[in-house]
């Protein structure tokens, strides 16, 4: 099998759900024996995670996979795919196979690969006293559509964007507080509150129904409250079980991956 190479942006740079996928799926990869490396990080990974050496790029015998905005095979491996983890914007083409990470996201040729690997031991509710508002912006292209944390008369919101979910402070941030509100509809941070037991809130999309939004994210939008207003029953129960379904389906996305390589 040839070794694989996921182009990805630094680790650290601004975190953001689509770089930790990325830096994921390596190192999901090399838990399973693959040779898995990052391009385009410059040096700036996840811990376990190598950056591809020069040599190897530059013999092109390797598997790529390239996220969105990469709409060709531009280092030219012997092999490529396509990740798309957000909307796609561009014409891709040349590509041996095509993923999506989230239904909202693909293209009729494409299966489903969501890298969740979350330590449900850490995400968990301490029972603590709560209070208070966590908040995050994440994509300001949807926030500017949307009514800012300014506007909304919270006392004293914790703004969590650029938080690392692997830094070990995420999880009592939202133990610290009562209610998470996204105003990034797919940011995973919505999920990882309410498996805290903290109250997650998404502010809906203008023109997209509570309906459509839980059809994009299929087990997850089911118990996400879908605005201010919406309420959801045992909130916390259902996230958990979500992200344990979904760590199963990640086990066999991948496995469906790595039978495509060569």
């Amino acid at each position: 099998m040839k070794p694989v190479v996921v182009v990805s942006d630094p680790f650290n740079g601004g975190i953001r759900g689509g770089v930790i996928s990325t830096h994921k799926l390596v190192r999901l990869l090399n838990d399973r024996g693959v040779e898995a490396y990052v391009y385009n990080s410059q040096g700036d990974t996840m811990p376990q995670v190598k950056e591809a050496p020069h040599k190897l790029i530059n013999s092109r015998d390797f598997t790529a996979i390239y996220p969105e905005g990469w709409d060709r095979n531009y280092l030219r491996a012997k092999n490529a795919h396509c990740w798309l983890l957000h909307f796609p914007r561009k014409e891709y083409l040349g590509f041996d196979h095509f993923w999506h990470f989230e239904g909202a996201y693909a293209i009729p040729q494409s299966k489903q690969l969501k890298v969740v690997d979350i330590n449900l031991n850490e995400y968990c509710n301490d029972g603590n006293p709560r209070k208070g508002v966590a908040y995050v912006y994440h994509k300001n292209a949807l926030a500017r559509q949307m009514d800012w944390a300014d506007d909304m008369g919270w006392d004293d919101p914790l703004c969590l964007d650029g938080v690392n979910p692997y830094d070990g402070n995420l999880a009592a941030y939202f133990n610290s507080r009562e209610m998470f509100y996204s105003y990034d509809p797919y940011s995973f941070y919505s999920i990882l509150a309410a498996a805290c037991g903290c109250r997650s809130v998404v502010h809906p999309i203008p023109d997209v129904s509570k309906e459509q939004y839980q059809e994009h994210l299929r087990q997850f939008g089911s118990f996400l409250c879908y605005g201010i207003d919406d309420k959801v029953e045992e909130q916390e129960t259902k996230a958990r079980a979500a992200l344990l379904e979904q760590a199963e389906m990640t086990e066999r996305q991948i496995d469906e991956l790595i039978s495509t390589f060569s």
